[in-house]
């Protein structure tokens, strides 16, 4: 893995450093929710429902429908979540639990939970889970925060454990690369409680072309 620290890069003089932002996931795969949008239905024609034209076909309004759910046992427990195409199986990280919960949505409608992957053996909880064509990864932290943790791979089928990597202090957001090569991990790096450790913060490349 290449870890690229945060302060790598230098605003210049007078440049405004742009604000970090932590992006959230909503739930939609799992709520089933979908957008409805009118199209435009000839050259230079507006749809009057969603202010869609020809040139500019992005929709003014959205519909979104909810068809399922399911009850993840609380505030926080479905905080991030990934699907993946191959297994049709939606993968939630339960931040109660510390765990990721494994839903099966071969019917949106019922999604049912046939298990969780195991992530005690790295740390105790995982914080954020990305899938890509039969893959999972998920960001464990450390028992110290700001230790160095762990990246570990599984199988989207069966969730067994592929392999692992070591990453810097406090993996959050990760994602796959459109080509699914490798695997970006913002990792936030966190100080102590007592401020005796303060790692910096950094990315981490994570090269999974022989996963």
């Amino acid at each position: 893995a290449l870890a690229i620290p945060d302060n790598a890069f230098s605003p210049r003089e007078n440049e405004r450093t742009p604000m970090r932002i932590r992006p959230t996931v909503a739930l939609a795969a799992l709520l089933g929710l979908v957008a409805c949008v009118d199209q435009p239905t000839g050259p230079g024609s507006t749809s009057p429902a969603s202010g869609a034209s020809a040139s500019d076909p992005t929709p003014a309004t959205i519909t979104l429908e909810k068809i399922g759910g399911f009850a993840g046992g609380g505030l926080g427990a479905a905080e991030i979540n990934a699907f993946d195409q191959v297994s049709k199986r939606l993968f939630v990280v339960n931040s109660i639990l510390g765990t990721v919960d494994v839903l099966d949505l071969q019917d949106p409608a019922n999604p049912v939970n046939i298990g969780t992957l195991p992530v005690a053996q790295f740390g105790p909880s995982a914080n954020s889970v990305a899938a890509d064509k039969g893959v999972v990864a998920v960001a464990i932290e450390a028992a110290r925060k700001p230790s160095p943790a762990t990246v570990a791979f599984y199988r989207a089928t069966t969730l067994e454990l592929i392999s692992s990597v070591t990453v810097g202090a406090l993996p959050d957001m990760l994602a796959f690369t459109p080509s699914g090569d490798q695997v970006v991990v913002a990792n936030e790096g966190e100080p102590s409680d007592d401020y005796t450790s303060d790692p910096e913060g950094s990315v981490s490349v994570i090269d999974v072309k022989n996963i």
